[in-house]
């Protein structure tokens, strides 16, 4: 479930450097996603951060999931 939207900047983790994590609840969160992704921007705003504030209060499905790490793939070659 959605309940709040943050992004946490990476850390050296594990040997993981770079790999920050966007926190979607107090529990859970998406890692490995990079800040020049999270801060890229399109039309004045952030794309990732609008994309999952609109599903704010609703449970993902493995196909959001899939559409998260689309969209931060796609990001990702963009901001590049």
């Amino acid at each position: 479930m959605i309940e709040e939207v943050r992004y946490e900047p990476s850390q050296i983790r594990r040997g993981k450097k770079g790999a920050g994590r966007v926190w979607i609840n107090k529990q859970q969160y998406f890692e490995g996603i990079s800040e020049a992704v999270w801060r890229f921007v399109i039309g004045g705003y952030f794309p990732a951060e609008r994309w999952l504030k609109d599903r704010k209060d609703r449970a993902l499905s493995f196909e959001t999931r899939k559409s998260i790490r689309a969209l931060s793939a796609r990001l990702r070659k963009r901001a590049y």
